[in-house]
């Protein structure tokens, strides 16, 4: 697992150092559009491998002849996907009241074709847990999309920049895996069998990225209907440095999981400690990330990125709350799929898509797009009882194991906030430096979590230690 973490650890350093330099030379507004277009390319881009490549990884028996008609059908929708996000984009651009969007959807398109040729290759990967090469792919793919993306903008292109940082890294991340990868198709492998075989368990895969799309993206449909590209770029701002990372990070873990889980799937007892090591350690590390980000984003945003990004602010906390939850939602739907239960991941996924629509409409109804963010965050605590009663149904967990999940890290960030806000009220001259604060806030929190949970901060150095003499 290590290098699935390298992985998302590094290309976040890599695309939030991006994202932080393109947002002083673009403007809100930029940020926005791409976001519009992003959600029509993202809801095309669900039908280009119709969760076959879940099925590869999924099932036990497989031979080269599944990944081979995979890959061509991957390659024809692909095609098909692209023609069709052209035309799309004139009926998208009159949706979001935009004729600046057609143009950017139109060329953000080809990305579909682009990496259609990398699915079947990435599935292949995780499904031999090698996340080494993956990690290569994704870290120099990043970067050489970030570097075009900053010059472009410095040259004033504006929101072209944003697209063409996202189709180079499309074509670098395909080149890339075709280099590393030692598997070619064969269309003579390609059998109609063999897809009869993985449709059953995809199908209902593909049901259900349906609907991830629709909950993923009803913040942006939203906002981006009834408020506009600017206000949908505060949104993407505040959403890129709070909730993307963690996405990020627990989608990471989970593109580990899901394999894993995979092949042990019959083995309950394993499963059940290892998604209770990983909810724990992963709550462990962005609790604290989350307080940093609360107590300093008000300080922070307006020194490095200007008052152009100040009503952004506000969005911020009730972000962070959200980005605490994610995680145990992503981990218990990868569980649903390793285990054989996409009926259930379907229907969790219609539930969610509803309860977030409504909570987020009802908000952005009264107050605007904080209105939105608030609606979403309410949404996911109120779901999480429902999540829980599915994660009992597939690993018996308990309540109390549950609350054990949550309780060191949530009290050891509470005690933080509490002492950071009474030092900066009596001792107003001492944490003056960011980087004090930010210093002072670790380390109290690590001290916490020493005398409230000593035990799983020993285990978590011990995994550490010896999972980096492994990779040396």
């Amino acid at each position: 697992m290590i290098w699935s973490i390298f992985q998302v650890v590094s290309k976040q350093i890599v695309t939030l150092s991006v994202f932080a330099i393109l947002a002083i030379f673009l403007d809100p507004a930029d940020f926005g559009l791409l976001g519009m277009a992003m959600v029509c390319i993202s809801f095309v881009q669900i039908f280009s491998e119709m969760g076959f490549s879940a099925a590869l990884i999924q099932r036990k028996e497989i031979s080269s002849k599944h990944f081979s008609t995979v890959f061509f059908i991957n390659i024809a929708c692909g095609g098909v996907l692209t023609i069709l996000g052209l035309i799309i984009s004139w009926p998208c651009a009159w949706f979001f009241k935009s004729s600046a969007l057609q143009p950017i959807i139109a060329a953000l398109s080809f990305g579909i074709i682009i990496s259609s040729f990398s699915l079947t290759h990435m599935a292949m990967l995780q499904k031999n847990l090698n996340f080494r090469f993956l990690a290569i792919r994704d870290i120099s793919a990043a970067i050489v999309g970030g570097v075009v993306g900053i010059v472009m903008a410095f040259m004033k292109f504006g929101v072209w920049s944003l697209v063409a940082q996202s189709i180079t890294s499309y074509l670098l991340s395909s080149i890339l895996l075709w280099g590393i990868s030692d598997w070619r198709p064969a269309l003579k492998e390609f059998s109609f069998e063999c897809m009869k075989e993985l449709w059953p368990y995809s199908s209902k895969i593909f049901s259900f990225q349906l609907f991830k799309f629709l909950t993923q993206n009803i913040d942006k449909i939203i906002i981006g209907y009834f408020l506009g590209s600017f206000a949908l770029g505060l949104y993407t701002f505040a959403y890129k440095f709070v909730v993307y990372p963690v996405s990020v990070l627990s989608g990471a873990i989970g593109v580990y999981l899901f394999p894993k889980y995979s092949k042990i799937q019959d083995d309950l007892g394993s499963v059940k400690s290892s998604f209770i090591f990983i909810v724990k350690l992963t709550n462990s590390v962005v609790i604290p990330i989350m307080v940093v980000v609360i107590m300093l984003s008000p300080i922070l945003i307006p020194m490095y990125f200007g008052d152009k990004w100040n009503q952004s602010v506000s969005l911020i906390p009730i972000m962070s709350v959200l980005a605490v939850i994610m995680p145990w939602i992503s981990y218990s739907g990868q569980g649903m799929k390793a285990l054989a239960r996409p009926g259930w991941l379907f229907n969790w996924s219609i539930f969610i898509t509803i309860l977030t629509s409504m909570f987020m409409y009802i908000g952005m109804k009264h107050e605007g797009v904080y209105g939105v963010t608030l609606g979403g965050t309410i949404a996911y605590i109120v779901s999480i009882p429902v999540n829980y009663f599915i994660i009992n149904k597939l690993i018996n967990i308990s309540v109390y194991e549950t609350f054990q999940l949550f309780c060191p890290s949530v009290l050891s960030g509470a005690i933080v906030c509490i002492l950071f806000w009474g030092c900066n009220l009596i001792f107003s001259n001492v944490l003056t430096s960011v980087y004090y604060k930010m210093i002072f806030i670790v380390l109290v929190y690590l001290l916490n979590m020493m005398l409230l949970d000593r035990c799983f901060v020993l285990n978590v150095v011990r995994r550490i230690t010896h999972n980096v003499q492994s990779v040396g």
